[in-house]
């Protein structure tokens, strides 16, 4: 709790009428489970990027979150591994006392860290509490779970995403989860398209062009399904997207936005949710970029 002075004493939470236990529920990248954290233990850990990590994640009596601070601390009494983090790859890290532990310094106030910045900080003991698996690689890629392996999630994709990613913003097959509704909905392809913002789609010299496009004429005028014709181009490299027919397929179309957005969409949509929605979205962001994206026939 942030606002104390060397010599104030810090307890156990139980001291206080308070539990946590709640806060524990849920594991990134595994089931949830019954948490093993209990309120009567006062918690420490050793190392610096993983106090800061919890200063930034305090929650005060009315469970708001408020920037915490960091201190250095003297424990008078008893020392026994973290319940939560009872592992040999963590055991030296995660420490706890049924006795109250005393300020020796504060080390930093007012912690103030995004959760991609915590999970920085305290590399590489952010894990995969199930079979505690770094979530990690050292330069922030994201790392499967064998959970996540199990559901399909693949390193290829994996190191598509943001660096050091925190995994409650995504699936345990890694689609991406809405921004602000983890566990709630999946993110919409425009949402999945700002939040690999950092892949520059789209912003390529490959456009394609479709100014020899037509559309049959014993189709309605103004038809949501026309039927077309021609050969999709582009103006770059001259890769060319038709059928030896000459009609072009809704499978064609999604190619050639492929080609012109970059290879990287293909394997962003197909773990969230398919490239039919893209489409949509891509034009939405660089309408002068798609004039040429009808919606053929399949």
């Amino acid at each position: 709790m942030p606002g104390k002075q060397p010599g104030d004493r810090i307890v156990p939470a139980a001291h206080l009428g308070l539990d946590y236990s709640t806060a524990y529920s849920w594991a990134p990248g595994a089931q949830p489970q019954v948490p093993r954290y209990r309120p009567d233990l006062v918690y420490f850990t050793t190392h610096l990027g993983v106090a800061r990590g919890y200063a930034a994640r305090y929650m005060n009596s009315q469970r708001e979150p408020e920037p915490g601070d960091v201190y250095r601390v003297v424990v008078p009494g008893p020392v026994e591994p973290d319940p939560d983090f009872d592992h040999p790859k963590t055991r030296e890290i995660y420490a706890a006392s049924p006795t109250p532990v005393t300020v020796e310094a504060v080390v930093q106030r007012g912690v103030a860290l995004t959760l991609r910045q915590q999970n920085q900080a305290a590399w590489p003991y952010r894990m995969y509490y199930a079979n505690f698996e770094e979530i990690h690689d050292q330069d922030g890629t994201v790392l499967a779970s064998t959970e996540m392996r199990l559901h399909g999630a693949t390193d290829e994709y994996l190191r598509l995403l943001p660096k050091w990613m925190d995994a409650s913003e995504f699936g345990n097959g890694g689609r991406l989860w809405s921004p602000g509704r983890p566990g709630g909905s999946w993110a919409t392809p425009d949402e999945v398209l700002d939040i690999v913002d950092h892949l520059a789609l789209d912003t390529g010299l490959h456009l394609i062009s479709g100014n020899n496009i037509r559309a049959a004429r014993f189709v309605e005028r103004g038809s949501r399904t026309p039927i077309l014709f021609g050969t999709l181009q582009c103006r770059e490299c001259s890769a060319q997207f038709a059928d030896p027919t000459g009609r072009l397929s809704r499978q064609h179309l999604l190619d050639a936005a492929v080609h012109q957005a970059g290879p990287d969409l293909r394997l962003i949509a197909q773990f969230n949710g398919g490239l039919d929605g893209y489409l949509h979205a891509l034009r939405r962001r660089h309408p002068t970029r798609w004039t040429w994206a009808a919606t053929p026939t399949t």
